[in-house]
């Protein structure tokens, strides 16, 4: 019966694959836009990410990695996090840890960007659409409890070590049994860009069956690692220049 519901969630998402082609970014009719959060610097700029926010779903103190590995709390940049599925206004709270050297974070909503927000060396700031850098330790310090399950998929260059991992491209589509699919390059209006490695991606509100589908965009030889972790467990790791991931919830 597992086998069966697993082609048949893989089955759904190839078909969006093919419907959607070359396409940018978007999903079924009735979910929301994905929300995307590019986090830049010059390479290997540390940074913490206290919480990303949406109406549906919490995310707070994130490790940098959900794999099996212990890890700390620091993400280095380039990074890029995708909500997907996430009931808007989203918002995300993040503390550049470089005591000398600014980060940004642009906010990507429906392909628009919402605020290019430049974080100072040891600000902490609350990222929303149009709003500004104050610095707020206390919104780092204690931020907001979590909720919702935390279905998070990890996508890296893989075997590579820190702190500074090649940058690999690549197009996915991540999707459940009974919500549909969200097919994305990662793309906003003016870019031409595909994903890069590293990104998260969160699908909130999953139910029942999780999948996705991950291909390199360019013939540089190296593979992609995919993690896939149901609220900080890793639930699966699959790696190749087309992965592809799934578990039962």
């Amino acid at each position: 019966m597992t086998r069966l519901r697993d082609h048949a969630v893989l089955a759904a998402i190839l078909a969006t694959l093919s419907a959607a082609g070359c396409g940018g970014a978007g999903g079924s009719p009735t979910r929301p836009a994905e929300q995307l959060f590019f986090v830049r610097g010059p390479t290997g700029t540390p940074f913490h990410v206290a919480a990303l926010i949406a109406n549906n779903a919490v995310h707070t103190a994130l490790p940098a990695t959900c794999n099996d590995v212990p890890t700390g709390q620091t993400f280095q940049t380039p990074y890029t996090f995708v909500m997907l599925n996430a009931d808007p206004v989203v918002s995300g709270v993040f503390r550049n840890d470089d005591p000398e050297q600014d980060i940004t974070v642009t906010l990507v909503s429906a392909l628009s960007v919402t605020n290019v927000q430049v974080i100072p060396p040891g600000f902490c700031c609350v990222v929303t659409p149009g709003g500004t850098c104050v610095d707020t330790p206390s919104a780092c310090d204690d931020p907001p409890a979590p909720f919702g399950l935390e279905t998070r998929l990890d996508v890296i260059a893989q075997l590579t070590q820190p702190p500074n991992p090649p940058n690999l491209f690549f197009t996915t589509s991540i999707g459940d049994l009974v919500n549909g699919t969200d097919t994305t390059n990662c793309v906003f209006t003016g870019s031409t860009a595909f994903c890069q490695t590293p990104t998260t991606f969160f699908l909130e509100g999953a139910e029942q069956q999780v999948a996705g589908i991950f291909n390199r965009a360019d013939n540089a030889p190296l593979n992609l690692t995919v993690n896939l972790c149901i609220d900080g467990q890793l639930q699966r790791s699959n790696s190749g220049r087309n992965v592809i991931v799934s578990v039962n919830l």
